[in-house]
């Protein structure tokens, strides 16, 4: 597909599909929508090339770039190409219309040569013999049909097939967020991934701000999943890594200071879930041996933290997990 001078663009649905973006998406989608209609098809996904045409650092192109793609305003193929859905449709109409105007130009130039050549022969014909047949020496102004049956079938495939509807991929549809999103295999996948990155985050946390994010604005997404995974990428990305303690020395610290109940449990937790993970959820608790082992929360929220991410652990060992609620006078 050759480069296109100019393009339709229609300003309510631009209007309409951009209504969600930030400035800086509005900006980048419009300048990569530009670049593939000036390129006729995709163009190369080049940090370098992006950045000097957006005239931006590369790690803001690398996070809007991730947006667009999350938000369905561009895809990128696996041979390293950037699309838009809407342009490629538009392309591919637009490269159809050449194709039925180039074959119905060469049907109409058989036609004209036919009518032409019909003419002079009767021009070279007595008068009598001409007025016999004054249908051939009309000039008529009709549009030329392809002289062929096969021309006929192309022009028609070509036009069936020129319709941007047909052509659309099938998508599936945008929903809100599922009311039990993300689940508690995802939040402790994502937990995984940031203490493998070295950050101290915590995953739960992370999937409430998700949750309250999307009913803020409202959000629409095909794939809920992946939308997760690339918030949960996006923080650690702006985390701070923690710094590298040994263990020998931080561990046993931590324990004769910040918990009271068995120590191996406590070094499990660090070894597990990490010491900064350990001080912030089960440092706060109290401990009770009888009459069964129990872990004692100040809130509830301890109590969620410590049954999704230990639950397995402490029911294997017949730990309760209690809430430390006030009693009424």
């Amino acid at each position: 597909m050759r480069s296109l001078p100019y393009y339709k663009r229609y300003p309510s649905d631009a209007l309409r599909g951009a209504q969600a973006l930030t400035l800086a998406q509005r900006g980048a989608h419009a300048t990569i929508v530009d670049l593939i209609y000036e390129n006729g098809g995709p163009i190369a996904d080049r940090e370098r090339s992006m950045c000097a045409h957006l005239n931006c650092d590369p790690r803001v192109w690398r996070r809007v770039r991730s947006e667009l793609i999350e938000l369905g305003k561009i895809y990128v193929t696996v041979d390293g190409m950037i699309g838009n859905d809407r342009a490629d449709i538009e392309l591919k109409s637009l490269e159809h219309l050449r194709e039925v105007r180039a074959i119905s130009g060469t049907a109409g130039g058989r036609k004209t040569a036919r009518n032409s050549k019909n003419t002079n022969e009767n021009n070279d014909r007595p008068p009598a013999i001409a007025k016999q047949v004054p249908e051939i020496c009309s000039s008529s102004r009709a549009p030329p049909e392809p002289e062929s049956e096969s021309d006929r079938e192309s022009i028609a495939s070509l036009r069936a097939n020129s319709s941007p509807k047909g052509n659309a991929r099938r998508r599936s549809p945008e929903t809100p967020v599922p009311d039990d999103f993300p689940s508690a295999g995802d939040i402790a996948d994502a937990q995984a991934r940031m203490r493998q990155a070295g950050v101290d985050l915590d995953a739960a946390l992370q999937a409430e701000r998700f949750r309250n994010h999307a009913s803020q604005v409202d959000r629409r997404c095909r794939d809920w999943r992946a939308a997760w995974r690339n918030w949960v990428l996006k923080a650690i990305e702006g985390a701070p890594k923690k710094a590298s303690v040994s263990p020998t020395a931080s561990a046993p610290a931590a324990a004769a200071t910040a918990w009271h109940g068995p120590a191996e449990l406590w070094s499990d937790v660090v070894a597990k879930q990490g010491e900064a993970w350990a001080m912030t959820w089960l440092h706060p608790c109290g401990w009770q041996d009888a009459p069964s082992p129990t872990i004692i929360c100040p809130r509830d929220l301890t109590r969620q933290r410590l049954e999704i991410y230990l639950g397995p652990y402490l029911s294997a060992r017949n730990i309760d997990l209690v809430v430390d609620r006030p009693r009424a006078a």
